[in-house]
């Protein structure tokens, strides 16, 4: 077959491009692929890391002008003020139709000609569909990862949604309407039953077009996982740390985190790990200022976390704290105790759609409970941990153990697999 894919493949985060990986992996060698992208150089990384095998080809999607404007500073300080006295104003948005985006990409001609002859496009796994990367700097790059698709439906091609979270639209859903409206007999699979569906129905979108699966990355395809098994950076027991607050957050805090980080080791014997899921100044700042032996921040060799490091770090740890969603999706598949602190964008809503979403599909049938793995306060959590590690271990190696955790692992993977078989295979 001749595979299209779009999506946020481009991006260095792990928890966008490593879908991609993933999906490319579980349907094979076999395929030649077309791959659009907004980031050029990053997906050049990607291929030499991962694609030596592979029949992959790469498109730039380029924009003739840029759908985002940034907020003037008065008009931030009028919302600011507005939002402190609970008032809001819904601002009157210009909302672009599928035609209009067709017509604003450059290169159409290039990426009709790479269309003509393709047998699917899918739409690879994440978390974009939503106000956030409408409303913010992204809105371009959201663009970028639509305009191959509504060139391709208007070519007559079969679009394939693999799992997805969708929502919260809020003032975007004038344009997300436009967009569903147009896929109106495409499969979308969602990868959580919370809020995804409720969100596309109320776009519109048919009940028979959507497909519950889980998250792209919840069942790592074994190649992978055996890249993972080559690699291993710590020898001592450990548990991981990972947040994405910014510096200040980390220097406000910072007696509060060296503390658990000395706790962790003088009450339970383990060393602490921080992973970031890129490189950035609270890395460095951590390095330069935590000097114990027992502390480790992890450096990723080039310019991202690989995949394999992530998982061989994760699944070899004793316990796991984190921000990023798929770090709790990475250390559930794995069976290794988490801890995730949800981080508001705007609200809670996003996070706590995609992962409770998790939870729900993994850990259905168990005796877990939701509240002691999904959390909202990072130093409150590190306290909690620092005083009932080994307590909170143990309720882990409850429903890790269960009969229902495997069978729903096995049960997703099925899902994955037929669906897989039907849309992406001939």
């Amino acid at each position: 077959m001749k595979i299209a894919l779009t999506g946020p493949l481009a991006d260095r985060n792990l928890g966008d491009y490593a879908m991609f990986v993933n999906n490319i992996y579980d349907m094979g060698e076999n395929n030649q692929y077309v791959i659009f992208n907004y980031s050029k150089g990053f997906v050049a990384e990607l291929d030499n890391d991962y694609f030596d095998d592979y029949n992959c080809e790469y498109v730039e999607v380029k924009l003739s002008k840029s759908f985002y404007r940034k907020p003037k500073f008065i008009e931030r300080l009028v919302k600011f003020a507005l939002k402190s006295i609970n008032f809001k104003i819904n601002p009157v948005d210009i909302v672009p139709t599928p035609i209009e985006i067709a017509d604003s990409i450059e290169n159409i001609d290039e990426i009709k000609k790479q269309l003509a002859d393709v047998d699917v496009l899918l739409v690879s796994g994440g978390g974009y569909f939503n106000q956030l990367w409408y409303d913010w700097g992204r809105k371009d790059d959201l663009f970028k990862i639509v305009a191959p698709i509504i060139v391709a439906k208007m070519l007559g091609k079969q679009v394939v949604f693999t799992a997805n979270g969708f929502g919260p639209f809020d003032e975007s859903e004038k344009f997300y309407s436009e967009i569903f409206g147009f896929l109106d007999d495409t499969p979308i699979a969602v990868r959580d039953t919370v809020m995804s569906s409720t969100y596309l129905k109320k776009l519109g979108v048919d009940n028979a077009q959507l497909h519950k699966l889980p998250d792209d990355l919840y069942l790592l395809n074994d190649e992978l996982s055996r890249k993972a098994d080559n690699v291993r950076h710590f020898d001592k027991k450990y548990i991981v740390i990972e947040f994405y607050y910014p510096l200040s957050w980390l220097k406000e805090h910072f007696e509060a985190v060296k503390g658990f980080i000395e706790r962790i080791n003088k009450e339970h014997g383990f060393h602490v790990v921080y992973m970031p899921f890129d490189n950035n100044d609270v890395s460095d700042y951590l390095k330069e200022n935590i000097k114990f032996d027992f502390f480790h921040v992890f450096q990723s060799t080039g310019s991202y976390l690989k995949l394999e490091d992530a998982v061989s770090i994760i699944r070899n740890a004793e316990f796991v704290v984190c921000n990023r969603y798929h770090a709790l999706v990475i250390s559930i598949s794995h069976k290794v105790p988490v801890v995730n602190v949800m981080k508001p964008v705007y609200d809670l809503r996003y996070y706590f759609n995609k992962n409770y979403g998790l939870l729900k599909n993994a850990l259905s049938g168990t005796s877990y409970d939701a509240s002691t793995i999904l959390r909202t306060d990072y130093l409150e959590v590190l306290e909690d941990i620092g005083s009932n590690l080994s307590q909170l271990k143990e309720t882990y190696c409850e429903f890790y153990q269960s009969q229902e955790f495997d069978l729903n692992k096995r049960t997703l993977g099925e899902k994955r697999k037929d669906y897989f078989k039907k849309y992406l295979t001939k």
